[in-house]
């Protein structure tokens, strides 16, 4: 079993290491830097961030000042990068 932890040496590559266990592909593949690949993946992102920006600010008009209230802004955070993540992860095949 492993320790948790994975180390990449980097006289090997990527690839070699997903022989071994598909997850490192797939962590690079998450966590790498995604750059959008053309104008129209921009213009989307920017579109989503413009839209859940705006929900934040709806959100912080009706509901006072709460803890709860803060856990709502944290989700449409995390709504935002999942959308974006969406896109810019899988930009190949929508393009």
């Amino acid at each position: 079993m492993s320790s948790g932890m994975s180390t990449l040496n980097t006289s090997t590559g990527i690839d070699a290491m997903a022989e071994l266990d598909p997850d490192i592909a797939l962590v690079a593949h998450l966590i790498d830097h995604q750059a959008p690949k053309n104008d129209d993946v921009i213009a989307q992102i920017q579109a989503l961030r413009k839209a859940f920006k705006k929900a934040a600010h709806l959100l912080i008009d009706f509901a006072p000042r709460t803890p709860d209230r803060t856990v709502a802004i944290r989700k449409i955070h995390d709504a935002c990068q999942a959308s974006i993540a969406a896109l810019v992860l899988n930009q190949e095949e929508v393009s």
